[in-house]
């Protein structure tokens, strides 16, 4: 896919970058990279994005959309061990990057330019409306019951800015 895109070399490059190797999951990431690229410059120039993802796993779609320099501010929501692998990760490969934790912050207060927010479920009801320019979930509602995922959505339409952009990409 990537070849037919016209992208291969650029995601061979990436990778040869960063030191990791070429597989399914980073290819994945890359791509959907790439296409949050594509949307956001269509809605929103080339202005850099507050984003929110729900279910970031190993952070790996962070770490690319700082590296691509779309992220004003980024914000996670994951189990509190996945949110270890993600600020692992993206310290790992954002060296000097602002990580905080919810019990780090004011969350009733806006996120600062160039941090990255890890909460648990629960903090999120507690970010302002209208926070975020974008929201992501990446294969991880289809994991959900029914009501967790619900609940997910209702916060969604809260804490993003009219007219934001949300990204689902799930079975």
């Amino acid at each position: 896919v990537l070849r037919q895109l016209g992208c291969l070399q650029d995601y061979q490059a990436f990778c040869g970058a960063l030191g990791i190797r070429a597989s399914m999951s980073s290819a994945r990431h890359f791509y959907i990279a790439r296409t949050i690229q594509y949307f956001c410059t269509r809605q929103y120039g080339t202005r850099r994005l507050r984003i929110l993802e729900i279910g970031a796993g190993a952070g790996n779609l962070a770490s690319l959309l700082f590296l691509k320099g779309r992220v004003d501010a980024y914000c996670i929501v994951d189990l509190p061990d996945m949110l270890l692998l993600s600020s692992y990760s993206m310290a790992k490969y954002l060296p000097g990057t602002d990580l905080a934790f919810q019990e780090d912050v004011d969350l009733t207060k806006p996120l600062s330019a160039g941090r990255t927010l890890l909460l648990t479920p629960s903090a999120l009801r507690q970010v302002p409306s209208g926070t975020f320019d974008l929201c992501l979930n990446v294969q991880s509602f289809q994991e959900m019951d029914r009501d967790v995922r619900d609940g997910y959505l209702e916060q969604i339409y809260r804490v993003t800015i009219p007219n934001g952009l949300f990204l689902n990409i799930n079975r």
